[in-house]
């Protein structure tokens, strides 16, 4: 007897991503999936600015909260000095990218392979250069946070921000079923262009990201030395999972997945199980069927014991 809720194909399909699957729909003349396979990459994206842009939002606002007028002079003189510095500025308009899936679905459909692989390209890349133009800001505003007021105020920016956000309504997404938790996570992950698998048993599903699209691409593409140098948090503190070198966008893990998702709920949700340091190897997300489930606490990345401890 099992509780599996997908098959092995329905997983393969689930977690397939989009620049794979186009390229496969047009050359198999699956000229009905095309514009879906666009149209669903295009959702994700417009979803992940949304949340970025709250994401930066709220940080203003810690800042303003925090420091009054000159807080919020602070996180503008930041964000002037990131977007000096910022490679993705270039080719990122004041508006997100058109909308491209009908004109990629007509150019496949006429035969024009090569036309809409181009465009789908073109899209694609416009997409991920506004996606990570916003994860470094953020990183950026938090690096300031973090050098200049150390960990616990880091901490405390993650918990403001946690609050405003995905955590403070944590108890709403996990009312949704076990299969649709897993679609809109396997959403969430494509929007941060992410190449990932999917497996399942009895008690949870397991999304293996080989490479994430945040951290480890954010360390790929060399953002923690000139010209931005974002921060690595290198105590062992809440922000780092007590294990210390954690690198600053990846600090709001362990704080709302593990420390706000504990005071919540009572165990953390969903478990990431982030590498360390600047590691930028496989990334895997335990999503629990139950979201109460106990074992997902000794799942939960942890500092190596000291010298002499067990």
């Amino acid at each position: 007897m099992t509780d599996r809720l997908f098959s092995d194909d329905e997983l393969t399909a689930l977690g397939r991503s989009p620049w794979l699957a186009l390229p496969e729909a047009i050359e198999a003349r699956q000229f009905n999936e095309i514009e879906g396979i666009v149209t669903n990459l295009e959702v994700s994206c417009h979803a992940q600015i949304d949340r970025y842009t709250g994401w930066i939002s709220n940080i203003f606002g810690y800042f303003a909260q925090q420091w009054g007028h000159e807080g919020g002079a602070t996180a503008a003189r930041a964000t002037r000095a990131f977007f000096a510095s910022s490679p993705d500025t270039v080719g990122v308009g004041a508006d997100d990218p058109a909308p491209g899936a009908a004109q990629i679905a007509i150019a496949a459909t006429k035969r024009d392979r090569w036309i809409a692989l181009d465009l789908f390209g073109e899209l694609t890349a416009r997409w991920r250069r506004s996606i990570d133009l916003h994860r470094d800001w953020i990183s950026a505003l938090l690096s300031d946070i973090y050098r200049n007021h150390g960990p616990d105020q880091l901490e405390g920016i993650l918990r403001y921000c946690g609050t405003q956000g995905l955590i403070g309504s944590i108890e709403r997404h996990i009312r949704r079923s076990p299969q649709e938790r897993l679609v809109d996570f396997v959403r969430l992950l494509h929007g941060h262009f992410t190449e990932l698998s999917l497996s399942e048993d009895d008690r949870k599903f397991t999304i293996t990201q080989d490479l994430c699209g945040t951290c480890s691409r954010q360390i790929l593409d060399g953002r923690f030395g000139p010209p931005l140098n974002l921060a690595v948090v290198e105590e062992p503190h809440a922000v780092t999972w007590g294990r210390g070198t954690t690198t600053i966008y990846r600090s709001h893990i362990p704080i709302w997945h593990v420390q706000m998702a504990r005071e919540r709920i009572g165990v953390p949700w969903p478990v990431n199980q982030c590498p360390h340091g600047l590691d930028a190897g496989v990334c895997r997300i335990l999503l629990y069927k139950d979201p109460y489930d106990p074992a997902a606490e000794t799942e939960v990345p942890r500092a190596a014991p000291r010298t002499g401890e067990a």
